[in-house]
Order: structure tokens, then C-alpha cells, then sequence
């Protein structure tokens, strides 16, 4: 028998040999949401509530901060590539 856990994509880098790193957020979503058709499964990771970094941080206190990026960009494979962008931040707290 096969593996019985559950699917949900919510990102993509590579898909049959194209590659998407270097796209955008929004551009690498619609591919995600192509496949969740193809594959019948709801997509479940859009953009979260306004509040949702301020729940994080009530209740995961122990978090130094959260690394967050300009929608826009694309992907970046090495924090050296973060930190000298301007579209990467540490938001620390």
C-alpha cells in the first residue's frame, strides 16, 4: 500500500524541469493553484489575516523575530542574498 497522508501544496521552485525560483510570490501561486486543480485539492495557504504575525507573537514568545520578504521578489537560496537586498528584512521583537 501506499502513503495514506494528505498533499497541500503551497509553494514551487521546480516543476517539470521549469524552473520558478526566480519568479515572483504571485506568479509561483497561480502554479500552485494549478496544480491543487490537477490534483483535486484545495489550495489552503492564501494571504494570512492582517493580524496573524501579532497572534504569532502572543503566543510563541520564545521567536527571536520572523524573516519576511517584498511579495514582488523572487526567491533567494542563501541569506547572504537576504541580507544584501532590499527586499528581505528581520523583523525582530
Amino acid at each position: 500500500e501506499g502513503w495514506q497522508g494528505q498533499f497541500y501544496p503551497f509553494d514551487v521552485m521546480r516543476l517539470d524541469g521549469a524552473d520558478y525560483s526566480q519568479h515572483s510570490a504571485q506568479e509561483r501561486v497561480v502554479v500552485v493553484k494549478e496544480i491543487c486543480q490537477r490534483l483535486r485539492r484545495p489550495f489552503l495557504f492564501d494571504r494570512p489575516a492582517d493580524d496573524w504575525l501579532v497572534r504569532c507573537r502572543e503566543h510563541l514568545p520564545k521567536w527571536e523575530g520572523i524573516v519576511a520578504k517584498r511579495v514582488e521578489s523572487p526567491y533567494a537560496p542563501t541569506a547572504k542574498e537576504w541580507w544584501e537586498s532590499d527586499n528581505w528584512c528581520k523583523l525582530k521583537w
